[in-house]
């Protein structure tokens, strides 16, 4: 329920898993055991807290106070409108115990407890970061709502500026506006010299995929494990001389389309494409290469499958009955095409390669069954009678010498009369399989490196 902890004064700060369901944590009915499960937590943990003030956080909403010796039933409080403060998000405090440099570890301490004390006036929160509160109160977060049912562009016009904590690769956290954030972003993951209709359409899918990844309660970082970005030396490194004409080409981009978001169905959409090109999009002659490699494997597999028609060469052949009077009654079954005749002839065929067989029409595959069913015999539960045509597709003298081999399944048929004629073909046509295959049960093994 708690990923982790931070001890600011006398009061403890908990960390709500995001994936917890948050409207039963002050429900008393559904979670009447809340404050035991923090004290096991601070007693699991061996947390040196002596307190009564406990406070839960999610993505850095303070989600409500618990008061853990009151005495009277009111033990908690929730917030009326949720306060939201920046600078905290998921997984952002758990990572200072793993950090080895001292000063970032310092630095988001700083950070966590400016953005906690929203009581002073603070207009910097650290070297780099921006205003976190303005006029003693703290920067309320807004939620960008819809009651559409398809996707669709929202535009939310609320005037306060939002800003993000970003975990840089070489250990630094800074704050930053929506707005710088995103120049960074558009800046490292699509070229500057782009239309600037397409610069506009790479700011809403960034700004979306960015508000995404906070819903999810992700750590923003600057490489492609969430979005790149590149801050203003990076920049001027990247475009030299056009420094300043790009710089407010992306700018004007990200500003036109100000939190325009997409959604569908009321949600953020993944707008995991350009986010995960990570600075780079297919050349467009690949991805027909792909897109045709990708079609030819589809037809192989469904040839294989037994979906499809097919040709080739290969031999056609014809099974008859014995019509003839048998002197004794018991030996009319032996005279007639049984279902251990086909089996016989269909599993020589197999091992002679044939690549694709079928009886009286009917294709067979893995699942298919041969079996008796009265005077007829069934094949993909459809009945047919003699006489029995079986097409294979191979090489065609291999089938032929397959079943005529001496001793074969040729030779005992002849024994009971039953006729069996062997024609050779260049055009062998075989109907694909036409009943259901379900597929319930297997599933692929994942590969282990």
């Amino acid at each position: 329920m708690f990923t982790n902890y931070k001890i600011v004064g006398d009061t403890l700060y908990l960390y709500v898993d995001y994936s917890c369901e948050i409207g039963s944590i002050f429900d008393k009915e559904k979670n009447y055991n809340l404050i035991d499960k923090v004290n096991k937590y601070i007693k699991d943990r061996k947390i040196k807290f002596n307190g009564i003030k406990v406070v839960l956080l999610l993505s850095g909403l303070m989600l409500g106070t618990i008061y853990l010796n009151k005495p009277n039933d009111k033990t908690y409080d929730t917030y009326k409108d949720n306060k939201y403060v920046y600078n905290i998000v998921d997984k952002t405090i758990p990572e200072i115990t793993t950090l080895e440099d001292e000063e970032v570890s310092n630095e988001v301490t700083k950070v966590v407890e400016d953005a906690i004390n929203t009581t002073h006036n603070k207009s910097e929160v650290g070297t780099n970061n921006k205003v976190v509160s303005k006029n003693n109160t703290p920067v309320i977060a807004t939620n960008i709502n819809s009651n559409t049912s398809q996707a669709n562009l929202e535009i939310n016009n609320n005037s306060a500026e939002r800003y993000v904590t970003l975990k840089r690769n070489n250990g630094s956290i800074v704050t930053l506006s929506m707005t710088d954030y995103l120049i960074g972003v558009v800046s490292a993951e699509m070229p500057a010299s782009f239309n600037i209709e397409a610069l506009k359409a790479q700011s809403v899918v960034a700004r979306t995929y960015t508000y995404k990844l906070l819903e999810y309660g992700r750590v923003l970082t600057d490489d492609i494990s969430t979005q790149v970005y590149k801050d203003n030396n990076e920049l001027k490194t990247l475009w030299g001389n056009d420094y300043y004409k790009y710089y407010e080409k992306i700018t004007s981009a990200i500003k036109s389309t100000n939190e325009e978001v997409i959604k569908y169905d009321g949600a953020l959409i993944d707008a995991v494409y350009h986010s995960t090109s990570n600075g780079y999009t297919e050349n467009s002659e690949d991805s027909k290469k792909a897109a045709s490699i990708l079609e030819l494997e589809l037809s192989q597999a469904k040839t294989y499958l037994g979906l499809t028609d097919v040709i080739g060469e290969g031999i056609i052949v014809t099974l008859t009955d014995n019509d003839s009077m048998p002197e004794d009654d018991l030996e009319i079954y032996d005279r007639r095409i049984s279902v251990y005749d086909l089996l016989q002839l269909v599993n020589e065929l197999k091992l002679a390669g044939a690549e694709a067989i079928s009886i009286n029409g009917q294709r067979l595959i893995d699942i298919s069954e041969i079996r008796c069913a009265g005077p007829t015999l069934s094949v993909n539960n459809v009945r047919s009678s003699a006489p029995y045509e079986i097409h294979a597709i191979g090489d065609k003298k291999t089938l032929e010498n397959a079943i005529k081999m001496r001793g074969g399944v040729s030779d005992t048929l002849k024994v009971w009369g039953i006729q069996l004629e062997v024609e050779t073909s260049n055009t062998v046509d075989i109907p694909p399989y036409k009943g259901t295959h379900p597929h319930i049960y297997g599933h692929p093994v994942e590969e282990k490196y």
